[in-house]
């Protein structure tokens, strides 16, 4: 049911980039992650319609782009932990 979902979530925002719309989402999953850090890449991805807001929040350039193209962002992102550590942590508490 995740990769429906998942799915359904990439042609909204490929949809929405398409079209100019901006839109929010609201993340609330019970998914595990299992030690694998391509898990919280794959849970925050599909929900990330603006990634050039890592900008926005002092993130580096690189950042925003690892977001938008999957096959560098997976690896890179997976494995810079001190970038990795803070978007977890930034994107996963409340306000």
């Amino acid at each position: 049911m995740i990769f429906t979902i998942h799915k359904t979530c990439l042609q909204i925002q490929e949809s929405d980039r398409k079209s100019g719309r901006q839109r929010y989402f609201l993340l609330l999953t019970a998914t595990p992650w299992n030690n694998r850090r391509e898990d919280i890449y794959n849970i925050l991805s599909p929900f990330i319609s603006r990634p050039e807001g890592f900008n926005d929040l002092k993130f580096p350039p690189e950042v925003s782009h690892w977001f938008q193209n999957r096959e560098i962002g997976v690896e890179n992102f997976t494995d810079n932990t001190e970038l990795f550590r803070r978007t977890y942590r930034d994107r996963t508490q409340t306000n």
